[in-house]
């Protein structure tokens, strides 16, 4: 498999992860309309995991291609 397609694959996976919370997220605060800010506040640090979730990856992905999009910074 190459590894563009797997890369591809994962941001797609996790992609459709993070619209189908938000959609979960929907449908709670339709249901419990009191704890809306709680559920609110669930959902924003979803999507904040989903991108970095999503920067690990592409960071990884150039690292395999042999560019180094963060030399200057020692992690």
């Amino acid at each position: 498999m190459d590894v563009k397609n797997k890369y591809l694959e994962y941001v797609i996976i996790i992609a459709l992860a993070i619209l189908f919370i938000q959609v979960l997220t929907l449908v709670f605060i339709r249901m419990f309309y009191e704890a809306k800010m709680f559920i609110y506040i669930i959902s924003l640090l979803l999507r904040y995991f989903g991108v970095i979730f999503i920067l690990i990856f592409t960071v990884e992905f150039l690292r395999e291609k042999g560019i180094k999009p963060f030399s200057k910074i020692p992690f």
